[in-house]
């Protein structure tokens, strides 16, 4: 699912359109992304004027005793993780007709957007200092045996952009380490995602499932958007002798971030 953060409708969608009554306490502003388990509302808190994000469960989720319950459990798992470098909760249901998860509102969108919108790739410094950042953050989650499954840039949200600092979001797909069978396959056609995780490979997702992720947004930052798809997809076109040179030297440097990231959390 889209992550809470820009880019939202540009106008306020009717409530109708949300399919669900919101709850009690908060005013509709707009949309900011639909998923295949709920919808984000932008929302205000009127007993704060602040700004959040309402995840709700949408009809399908709601009429599907299955899939309500595992939304159920992302806002028990999610609600459980107030640790830095995760998207912070600020209110939720996990009980009732009507579960919901209210998270904090982050203006500058997910990483996505962002590294859309800024059009640049990130140097190699930036790049190791937020890779020791982000490994710290999963160390965490495994440590509490929690296996995310489904980090890629339009999970991770901008917290800030100087250093730049991303917190996790959505864990309706997450499992636990000691987890036997049963999950979900996911789509990815951005090789952010495991090949176990996706099915290509028939073994269950573990924690190196997620350090392939977490290497495959280095190498997306690395690169930018438009050439990391290029090199996914095998039709880049040569770079010139100097930018080669950065390219490999930003190589080496995700190599041993990635290296370490594994050490870190196998150990």
């Amino acid at each position: 699912m889209p992550a809470p953060g820009p880019p939202e409708d540009p106008a306020p969608r009717d409530l109708k359109h949300l399919e669900v009554p919101l709850p009690a306490g908060y005013r509709f502003i707009g949309t900011c992304g639909f998923g295949g388990f709920g919808i984000l509302a932008k929302v205000e808190d009127t007993s704060t004027g602040h700004v959040v994000v309402l995840k709700l469960p949408h009809s399908m989720t709601i009429l599907d005793p299955s899939r309500l319950k595992r939304f159920r459990q992302e806002v028990e798992l999610h609600s459980r993780l107030d640790m830095p470098g995760v998207a912070k909760v600020v209110s939720r249901s996990a009980t009732g007709e009507m579960p919901f998860l209210g998270l904090e509102y982050y203006p500058l969108g997910n990483l996505a957007y962002w590294m859309t919108k800024t059009g640049r790739s990130l140097p190699p410094r930036e790049i190791l200092r937020f890779g020791f950042q982000f490994v710290s953050t999963m160390a965490n989650l495994q440590d509490q045996g929690i296996i995310h499954r489904d980090i890629r840039p339009e999970n991770l949200l901008v917290f800030c952009e100087k250093p730049l600092e991303v917190h996790l979001t959505d864990f309706g797909l997450a499992t636990r380490s000691d987890a036997t069978g049963g999950l979900t396959r996911l789509v990815d056609s951005d090789g952010f995602l495991a090949p176990e995780v996706t099915g290509v490979l028939e073994h269950p997702a573990c924690k190196a499932s997620d350090v392939w992720s977490a290497g495959m947004i280095l190498a997306y930052m690395a690169w930018g958007p438009s050439r990391y798809l290029e090199v996914l997809r095998a039709d880049s076109k040569p770079l010139d002798a100097s930018m080669e040179s950065r390219r490999l030297l930003e190589l080496f440097i995700l190599t041993t971030v990635i290296k370490t990231l594994g050490h870190s959390l196998q150990t």
